[in-house]
């Protein structure tokens, strides 16, 4: 046997396991982050440069996160028709799968109801629980010794309300249903920033065709932001009349993240827990989406194919290479949304107004604020 045909089987034999091992590693988040890539990077900032541009690559093994994307699709009645199936429980608009309680109910008819998508949810679970120091035990005459302590666990309190002041921009958190920004736009390219660089080396060494392999997936994922689909805005501002409802408690237990209890009135709360964000049916760009889905699929069969069959054994190696860093950086990568962690660091601080604006619509600001006590 040649020395080629044996470093062909050897890369073979790796190829195959590095697909195994990655198609473990990559999540259905990846596609969630894909079809909302305004939740995902609109807060991408200079602190974000590292991990995004290192962590956050596409162009690995996503062939079974995207069947079981489809999957999930296809069982929710999304493949039917136009305007058929449900899309909450999908990449489209995840489901937490949480409940929310009334605290000031009687508890004979305490409302209990999902949750859903859930925002706040989704930020509050990335606030840092305080360390708190346990008194130690030193043997001395009249001192207790420490409580046993099993778990512990924390009580974030959100306050939402509607405010129609003017605030410093650099204190604003804005919403994440509107058109993708250039800042969105700059993200995803930084994102696949080792496969760009990685694809101009191939041109410039080899002259190559291939190179179109890791230019695909930033090609794949701006089309998949130009066209993505518009979702349900914030509320408009109340009447007068509906100004004066009381203002609630809802108390949700965010299962190993402690607990959230949402202060507001009903209407400034419970659309996050129902509309906001939900998508707006378009069946062109609902098609669309889920061809990038299977195309992001190929891209590693298909990688693998061309390395076997066609690739020169450089460029074999090279492949290889980086499929075992793609893989690595999704081990890594295991947060759902930048801007996520963003709105919660700023709740954690101060009060922060989430806008609203369109034109001829009054204008519908919430303003938000966040303590956390531990127990």
């Amino acid at each position: 046997m040649s020395s080629e045909s044996e470093s062909t089987s050897v890369i073979s034999a790796l190829g195959t396991l590095i697909g195994y091992i990655g198609s473990e590693a990559a999540t259905d988040d990846l596609f969630e982050r894909l079809l909302w890539p305004q939740r995902c990077f609109s807060a991408f900032s200079w602190s974000d440069i590292f991990r995004v541009g290192l962590l956050n690559p596409m162009g690995g093994p996503l062939h079974k996160a995207a069947l079981t994307t489809l999957d999930r699709l296809h069982q929710n009645g999304l493949f039917v028709g136009q305007s058929l199936g449900n899309m909450l429980g999908t990449a489209f608009f995840h489901d937490t799968g949480l409940r929310y309680k009334m605290q000031d109910s009687p508890s004979s008819s305490m409302v209990k109801d999902y949750v859903r998508n859930a925002l706040w949810v989704q930020a509050i679970r990335h606030i840092p629980i305080p360390i708190t120091n346990q008194p130690d035990g030193n043997g001395e005459l009249g001192t207790k010794p420490p409580k046993l302590v099993r778990a512990r666990t924390v009580v974030n309190i959100l306050e939402l309300s509607y405010t129609d002041c003017k605030v410093d921009p650099s204190r604003t958190v804005k919403n994440d249903i509107g058109s993708v920004s250039f800042r969105t736009l700059l993200a995803i390219i930084w994102s696949e920033i080792t496969g760009i660089v990685v694809g101009v080396f191939v041109l410039a060494f080899w002259n190559s065709y291939f190179a179109v392999i890791w230019f695909l997936p930033v090609a794949l994922r701006l089309l998949s932001a130009f066209t993505t689909i518009k979702r349900e805005n914030l509320l408009t501002r109340p009447t007068a009349k509906e100004d004066e409802e009381e203002v609630k408690q809802f108390e949700v237990n965010t299962y190993g993240h402690g607990f959230l209890l949402v202060e507001g009135k009903g209407s400034a709360v419970l659309q996050f827990f129902r509309h906001y964000g939900h998508p707006i049916r378009d069946r062109v760009r609902e098609v669309l989406q889920i061809a990038i889905i299977v195309l992001l699929g190929l891209v590693f069969p298909v990688g693998l194919l061309c390395s076997l069959i066609w690739m020169p054994v450089g460029l074999q190696y090279l492949w290889l290479g980086y499929q075992l860093y793609a893989t690595i950086a999704m081990t890594l990568f295991a947060s759902p949304g930048i801007i996520s962690e963003r709105r919660a660091r700023q709740g954690w601080r101060k009060y922060s107004p989430m806008g609203r604006t369109k034109p001829g619509v009054r204008t519908c600001r919430m303003k938000m604020g966040l303590r956390s006590r531990v127990d």
